[in-house]
């Protein structure tokens, strides 16, 4: 019995980013060693000119085949029922930010698949490409030159990876970036994109009073000025604040200076 998986991958080959849901991967792997085993004990599942009474003395063998194949194929079928979820690769540029985005990316995928601890690295591997595969792949190399344990924990693996592609100072600008974020040419919308952008990279926690009005210090001055009635509890409470504000304004500027002069508003 011949089990066939179609896999497809994007761009960069089998390195690219990986279509194929990591269950039917480990499904596979268990598929070829016990169909291994069953070779080894003289039991060739692709034989097709075994004898009735061959047949008869080990009826397992057939039971054993196609366990497997059911196996296989609800795993594959549990897959395609599952939303796949994008994956761009990593290749290990000079923007410090496509990692971070990367393993913040990497880290939703896990929860979303529950894929477990001890295939994480595995999964993540497939989805580094260029100078970060050949980088990854030498760090593994040298841990087996050295007589060490390869490297299978996630944590292991993202610290390795920023020790070598962050800057030193990565951090501290990243906070510099955080604490210094103004709106200035930027809609309110894209100013809060910014913002979470931001957050998230530099994983900073705060309280939610201290978010807030590190949010609020950093909008145009005139649209602080009109929301100084307003004492919004959440971020996302004053981003919908400030998009009413923004309209008003904009409405108020066009009418002023006629239509199709957008609000530029004043600072920060």
């Amino acid at each position: 019995m011949e089990f066939r998986v179609l896999v497809g991958c994007g761009r960069g080959g089998r390195r690219g980013r990986p279509i194929a849901n990591a269950e039917i991967m480990e499904e596979l792997r268990i598929l070829r060693e016990e169909m291994a085993a069953m070779r080894e004990a003289g039991r060739d599942p692709e034989a097709s000119d075994v004898s009735e009474a061959e047949q008869e003395v080990e009826p397992e063998a057939e039971d054993m085949t196609e366990d497997i194949g059911v196996r296989l194929l609800k795993a594959v079928i549990g897959a395609s029922s599952k939303p796949r979820l994008e994956i761009a690769a990593y290749n290990g540029g000079l923007n410090p930010e496509e990692l971070v985005d990367w393993i913040n990316t990497m880290d939703k995928h896990f929860d979303f698949a529950e894929i477990p601890e001890d295939k994480k690295v595995k999964f993540a591997v497939t989805t580094l490409q260029g100078h970060a595969l050949l980088w990854w792949d030498g760090v593994q190399a040298e841990r087996r030159r050295l007589h060490k344990q390869p490297i299978k924990s996630w944590s292991r693996m993202i610290a390795k990876l920023k020790d070598n592609f962050l800057p030193r100072d990565y951090q501290l600008s990243l906070y510099k970036k955080m604490q210094n974020l103004r709106q200035r040419l930027l809609t309110v919308r894209e100013y809060t994109e910014e913002f979470y952008k931001v957050n998230i990279r530099a994983g900073y926690t705060e309280y939610n009073f201290e978010k807030v009005a590190r949010y609020m210090n950093g909008l145009k001055f005139d649209i602080q000025d009109e929301m100084s009635l307003f004492s919004p509890k959440s971020v996302e409470e004053a981003y919908q604040c400030a998009l009413k504000v923004e309209e008003k304004l904009n409405r108020r500027n066009n009418s002023g200076k006629g239509k199709g002069q957008a609000y530029r508003g004043k600072g920060p």
